[in-house]
């Protein structure tokens, strides 16, 4: 039991990843051509049953939902070290002096 227990603790979670041909070819086939979740997530070349049906039921409920973004835990993300005025700073030095380094913009 202990040996199993920690064949588990080091097992990595894996994800799948959907290419964005994938995610259209299931919208096509949930939405034109009416097909259920499971079935439309078969045969957009093997997007996961439960996938599917989470998909579906978003699009159904959320009519401005994008299914080509990528989709982040944004809740347990890190906070930004670099603020919105930061950001607009960089910008606008990279813009007025386009041949300056990284070690300039930091000093």
């Amino acid at each position: 039991m202990e040996e199993a227990s920690r064949v588990v603790k080091t097992q990595k979670k894996h994800y799948n990843g959907y290419f964005s041909e994938q995610k259209l070819l299931f919208v096509y086939y949930n939405r034109v051509k009416l097909f259920n979740a499971a079935k439309s997530g078969r045969l957009a070349r093997g997007i996961a049953e439960l996938t599917a049906q989470k998909w579906a039921k978003r699009l159904k409920e959320d009519k401005d939902w994008n299914i080509l973004e990528k989709q982040t835990n944004k809740v347990n993300r890190p906070k930004a070290q670099l603020d919105k005025r930061h950001k607009i700073h960089l910008l606008n030095f990279y813009d007025n002096k386009p041949q300056v380094r990284i070690v300039d913009a930091v000093a």
